[in-house]
């Protein structure tokens, strides 16, 4: 978040991705920070969140609509801790991919779903699920940042070391250049034996 326009970058990349709509709309409960609607296949993001915290939610609400997308689960049920330590996992793993440490909110959270980490076994099954989302959406999330990354940014950051690297080494084999010296042009007696031959028997 150092380059201001980091933020904005992140927010369009994922926006981009996101299988459904994202909306920003103020709401009465300020701790919600978001939610993802099954009936109406949308996201809502809390207004003011904070760059940090809107891209984490942003990153965990799309994973309830990608994973969750017909959710009948209630609050406290088995299921909702369930999807609630998906979505949260996977979020701080993206997170973590970008740069963004979101472990200050995230631990205490994925706490509050697993009763402490008493009851973390019953996740188990989960973590190949997190673990595929995650690569998923950080694969996608490089394409697209790709294509937002366009206003002063090289296309990828693979391609400016390759380049670096290759300026260096033009830079350090650089050797005086040396001019060949002109190569007298062949008379046509020398081009053709049988000539030469023909001027030694005159």
């Amino acid at each position: 978040m150092d380059d201001p326009k980091a933020f904005i970058q992140l927010y369009r990349s994922l926006e981009a991705i996101a299988p459904v709509p994202i909306e920003l709309i103020e709401m009465n409960d300020p701790d919600i920070k978001g939610y993802f609607s099954p009936k109406d296949q949308k996201i809502v993001l809390q207004p003011g969140l904070g760059e940090v915290m809107t891209l984490r939610t942003m990153i965990h609400e799309m994973t309830h609509a990608m994973l969750h997308t017909d959710s009948k689960a209630k609050f406290g049920d088995p299921t909702y801790r369930r999807q609630e330590f998906e979505a949260e996992s996977v979020s701080y793993i993206v997170s973590k991919h970008l740069g963004i440490d979101t472990s200050e909110y995230s631990f205490g959270y994925l706490s509050s779903w697993t009763q402490g980490g008493n009851s973390i076994e019953s996740f188990e099954k989960s973590l190949e699920t997190i673990s595929v989302q995650a690569q998923t959406l950080i694969n996608r999330l490089e394409q697209s940042l790709t294509k937002v990354y366009t206003l002063d940014a090289p296309e990828n950051k693979f391609e400016k070391r390759l380049q670096e690297a290759r300026d260096k080494g033009q830079t350090q084999r650089a050797e005086p250049i040396v001019t060949p010296q002109p190569v007298a042009e062949k008379t046509e007696q020398e081009e053709s034996p049988k000539a030469n031959r023909l001027q030694r028997n005159l």
